[in-house]
């Protein structure tokens, strides 16, 4: 099942950001990017979507939807740290 919004729109909904490109371009909370990708079920989202996020907020080209969730993971765990 996907949502009616892509998960870019998703992730910057539930990060309460104003606009899209704030994923990108503000400083973001990595720890919040982290909890919500982790509640987060990825058949909710197409491979596309996933592919599409990854590259959008990581700057990496994914070549599946399970390294994309990975590299989103890794890119929000650095910030952390």
């Amino acid at each position: 099942m996907a949502f009616s919004c892509s998960l870019l729109d998703y992730l910057a909904l539930r990060m309460g950001l104003t606009y899209l490109s704030d994923l990108r371009c503000a400083p973001v909370d990595a720890v919040q990017l982290g909890r919500i990708l982790s509640a987060i079920q990825p058949q909710r989202f197409t491979e596309r979507e996933w592919l599409d996020a990854c590259e959008y907020i990581t700057g990496r080209k994914a070549g599946s939807s399970v390294e994309a969730r990975e590299f989103l993971f890794c890119f929000a765990a650095k910030r952390t740290a």
